[in-house]
């Protein structure tokens, strides 16, 4: 668990701690309150065994139903969380923290319209929840609708001006929208607040870089792993960098240790196929992306990569996976925006042209509309793929690549 999780759970468990025990005896009481000091502290085996000790005695307990849910979920067991939860809110229907959590674990799952379902649950009892607001902001985020999310992070922080995350997850709707230095702003704000957040000294890096203070991005990369060394995010958000200042080796160790920390994380494959690419090792960089797609199919950035060093000479199922991930409802601008570049790179391979053009004009529209665009920076993009793909490298490929 990373030290902002702990903060969250510590935080959850006080929560919990002041909910009177209306619902079990003096003994099942101090048991729980036991259960949350373990949980807090993130002795999560011993947190949960007391939790089901609960339960063996009173399988209606709902705050041990809701924090075994919670340890469910903190344990990737996303299903078991809302199976829990559940069961717990159908005890209590208006507890809000129950609500909130289940939000959470719905928006693990990808249920992005259940677990916005879930907050506004969570908001109707208890309308000051600034959590909650903060939590809708993210499931809002994450199906492409900035707007409403940046709204979600401003009513937290009306309730809770010092809410840290708040203002770091107000700085990545920021950035989303291209507002870089608002981004950057929001982002320092949560770092004036609490200074070894990680995620914030990760994330204002990821603000930096995209305003092409790379060597800035670098320090933000390191004060995050100087913080939390087995940040998996961090160890890859520095080997992105490293790639754009063209310390391709040092890019390559940076994704090798993200992945030593986290074999399964599917953008740190996608990021090291970025730098094998560069170095024009294409076999390798497909193999990479591969990868990550193995762990996340529906990966749109992946996808889009993919079609870059790979020429399409039948509709397979990289197409097919493409198409089926971009029919999609729930998918995020950015994500539908890579999909429609990878689907359009496979259509103009395939020579079906029309298709291609529907695909890059959807691809185009979004990224006009969604992101702070460059001609002068996609102008330099295009020289370094003329500088990549150059003509010896095209004929030491001329069966069609590594794909």
């Amino acid at each position: 668990m990373n030290r902002a999780e702990k903060r969250r759970q510590k935080k959850l468990a006080k929560k919990a701690a002041s909910r009177p025990p209306n619902h079990h005896s003096i003994a099942s009481h101090q048991t729980l309150s036991l259960a949350m000091q373990h949980h807090s502290a993130g002795r999560l085996s011993e947190a949960e065994s007391l939790y089901q000790q609960i339960l063996q005695a009173d399988p209606n307990q709902p705050d041990a139903l809701h924090l075994l849910g919670v340890i469910a979920a903190q344990g990737g067991k996303s299903d078991l969380a809302v199976d829990l939860i559940t069961k717990a809110i159908a005890i209590e229907p208006n507890y809000a923290d129950a609500h909130s959590n289940l939000g959470n674990a719905l928006k693990d799952l990808g249920k992005l319209d259940e677990a916005v379902a879930s907050y506004h649950k969570a908001l109707a009892i208890k309308p000051n929840y600034a959590e909650a607001h903060s939590n809708l902001g993210n499931a809002l985020r994450d199906l492409g609708k900035l707007d409403e999310a940046m709204a979600s992070y401003h009513k937290a922080l009306a309730i809770e001006p010092n809410y840290a995350n708040a203002h770091s997850n107000l700085g990545t709707v920021l950035s989303d929208l291209g507002k870089l230095e608002e981004a950057v702003a929001s982002y320092h704000k949560a770092l004036a607040i609490k200074p070894d957040y990680t995620e914030a000294h990760s994330n204002l890096g990821n603000a930096l870089r995209d305003l092409g203070k790379l060597d800035e991005a670098v320090a933000c990369y390191l004060k995050a792993l100087a913080i939390e060394p087995n940040s998996a995010d961090a160890h890859s958000n520095l080997g992105t960098v490293l790639t754009d200042l063209g310390k391709l080796d040092e890019a390559m160790a940076s994704f090798h240790k993200a992945l030593a920390i986290k074999p399964d994380f599917a953008k740190a494959h996608s990021n090291l196929g970025n730098a094998l690419k560069d170095l024009g090792k294409l076999d390798e960089a497909v193999a990479s992306y591969h990868q990550a797609l193995a762990i996340k199919p529906d990966y749109a950035e992946a996808h889009r990569h993919l079609s870059v060093v790979i020429k399409y000479s039948e509709y397979d199922d990289n197409v097919r996976s493409m198409e089926n991930a971009y029919a999609k409802s729930g998918i995020s601008n950015e994500e539908r925006m890579h999909l429609a570049f990878g689907l359009g790179k496979a259509f103009e391979d395939l020579q079906q042209y029309d298709e291609a053009f529907d695909y890059f004009a959807t691809g185009n529209a979004i990224k006009r509309g969604s992101f702070s665009y460059s001609i002068e920076d996609d102008a330099r993009f295009l020289e370094k793929l003329k500088s990549i793909f150059s003509p010896s490298l095209f004929a030491a490929h001329k069966q069609g690549g590594a794909g």
